[in-house]
């Protein structure tokens, strides 16, 4: 029964432009028809225009997640499908529920516990849905709230769901057993109108999104402050993300490409974090713009350890929970693949790191320094290696920094020229025409990858995949964007 009433839930990703029951003047985002009940002062808000972009933005998370997981999205439709009633993936399955699939949805909450509100095409068919549950034992109780008939049910544990229909509008809510019915009055009491408190929050928003079906925002220093009221320990580490102005979300889905963004204001603290960004050698992004595989990390690893200490010592009683990390005397990590040959493994690249001491890899440069002949790269002075029947690479050694490169002149050329443009904070990019497929297997396979065929098999659906998270004014913007073939 708990899996039926969770389908509730889901039911909530639906919504419609017309035939609105409700507040009549202007929301402040008039093409998201159900953000006219967003309340006043929301922690949190994520709309989106038409159930069927929710469910393509849905589709393309779980999809990407799928390739870090191992897993289909044919996987988890079906597991969402057991567990909630009902497949949120498939719009014969909301349409039968009543849900109108060329609407909008919005998704809500005052703290963190959160509200969805759609429109019913078929209230009717939702209330039938909810009679053939009750046949099937289902439990709820309920009260006249605001004029409307609010029902309450236990989920398991201290988790209770509660709905509520108006004409043809569906809220339901997530809480804990007991809570009290402001959630609803609140929303159902909603001003819908461009003077709401969030609009500025939501019109941010909404400019780092374009046309993004699918936009949404966060209000950290709420949110925070009301995630700490509920936590016994860790009070330090979420202060840390009080920096953090707001968050903006949009999703941008056609079928034929992915885009999310998560837009971060960081306002003054943008430039602090701008000075731990260290850049690449001066040629490396002209490199990494055509390599079939390229990984940048350019943020200090000791501002990161340092600005994550109060979270690592509210979950670990390790008295340097960093150490690890630490004694390899890593800054940045940088990697660019541009071939390979498994037949002899061998190939082209390079690899770049900012160090902090050398301790740690002066052992590896000791062994291969005999072989070696000096030579100057750009602005770096390093060597040529040459082991017989082994292999050839160029390398920069010091205190500072190390840069190795295997291939001919690719030492040369990503050491070449002038400093670009800021570099991103992290970008990782994958283009899977650019190496044979038994090639990426093998190199997946050497980097400890379960499955790698199975992983290959489903990123060469895609023409390119890129996730990036990069610095813009005083914001940090995180962004995935890809095409299918």
């Amino acid at each position: 029964m708990r899996n039926l009433l969770l389908a509730l839930a889901i039911a909530a990703c639906g919504g419609h432009a017309g035939h609105v029951a409700g507040p009549t003047s202007g929301a402040p985002a008039a093409a998201f028809a159900a953000t006219r009940w967003v309340p006043a002062s929301p922690t949190y808000l994520v709309a989106a225009k038409t159930v069927r972009d929710g469910q393509r933005a849905l589709h393309d998370v779980l999809d990407d997640l799928g390739l870090v997981g191992d897993f289909e999205v044919s996987d988890a439709s079906h597991e969402l499908g057991q567990l909630l009633g009902v497949d949120p993936l498939s719009s014969e399955a909301m349409a039968n529920i009543g849900v109108d699939l060329a609407g909008g949805m919005a998704m809500f909450s005052e703290d963190f516990t959160p509200t969805f509100v759609v429109h019913l095409a078929s209230p009717e068919a939702f209330q039938a849905f909810l009679d053939q549950q009750r046949t099937k034992g289902l439990a709820t109780i309920s009260r006249m709230v605001d004029g409307v008939e609010l029902f309450t049910a236990k989920l398991g544990g201290d988790v209770a769901i509660a709905w509520a229909v108006d004409k043809d509008w569906l809220w339901v809510h997530f809480g804990a057993k007991g809570m009290t019915p402001e959630w609803f009055e609140h929303s159902h009491q909603a001003p819908g109108s461009v003077t709401a408190a969030w609009s500025a929050a939501w019109d941010w928003a909404q400019q780092h999104a374009g046309k993004a079906a699918v936009v949404g925002f966060a209000r950290m220093h709420d949110f925070v402050g009301a995630t700490m009221k509920r936590v016994s320990n860790g009070h330090t580490c979420l202060q840390q993300l009080e920096a953090i102005d707001k968050v903006g979300f949009a999703f941008d889905v056609d079928g034929t490409k992915v885009g999310a963004h998560l837009t971060f204001d960081l306002g003054a603290s943008a430039a602090n974090l701008a000075s731990h960004v260290l850049a690449p050698p001066p040629g490396w992004q002209a490199v990494a713009q055509t390599a079939p595989l390229q990984l940048q990390w350019n943020l200090d690893l000791d501002a990161v350890t340092t600005w994550l200490s109060p979270c690592a010592h509210a979950i670990t009683a390790d008295p340097d929970p960093f150490a690890e990390i630490k004694q390899y005397g890593v800054r940045t990590a940088r990697a660019i693949v541009l071939s390979v040959d498994p037949g002899d493994k061998s190939g082209a690249g390079a690899v770049a790191l900012d160090l902090s001491n050398g301790t740690f890899l002066e052992s590896y440069v000791d062994k291969v320094s005999h072989f070696s002949s000096d030579k100057t790269f750009g602005p770096y002075r390093g060597h040529h290696v040459s082991i017989p029947f082994v292999a050839k690479l160029d390398y920069v050694f010091d205190e500072h920094v190390a840069i190795a490169a295997m291939g001919d002149g690719v030492m040369d050329r990503v050491t070449a020229g002038a400093p670009g443009a800021a570099p991103p904070v992290f970008s990782l990019s994958v283009m899977p025409d650019g190496m044979p497929k038994d090639t990426w297997v093998w190199l997946l396979d050497q980097a400890g990858v379960s499955n790698p065929k199975r992983l290959v098999d489903r990123f060469s659906a895609w023409r390119e995949a890129h996730l990036t998270a990069a610095l813009e004014g005083t914001s940090l913007v995180v962004e995935v964007a890809g095409n299918h073939k």
